[in-house]
């Protein structure tokens, strides 16, 4: 259960992300917001998603190398046969 304690976190900030998105177009699309602040913000916010995929898959790498590790427990008690 630990590992999947950041799963809820990274689709709250990534919702988040969509939400700012959604809004700011619209507001670019009125004329309500300078296309340079526009510009500035869709940048930022990329950076924050690429950082929220690294983090992820950073996640992802160490469930596989627990279970790795599991596996070889397992095995090695006789509990699995690979």
């Amino acid at each position: 259960m630990a590992s999947r304690g950041g799963r809820g976190r990274v689709n709250t900030e990534t919702r988040a992300i969509k939400k700012l998105m959604d809004s700011l177009t619209e507001q670019a699309l009125a004329g309500e917001i300078d296309s340079s602040v526009v510009h500035a913000v869709v940048a930022l916010q990329n950076i924050k998603l690429r950082a929220i995929e690294t983090e992820r898959r950073l996640t992802e790498a160490n469930v596989q190398a627990e279970f790795e590790d599991l596996k070889a427990v397992l095995t090695e008690h006789g509990v699995l046969v690979s």
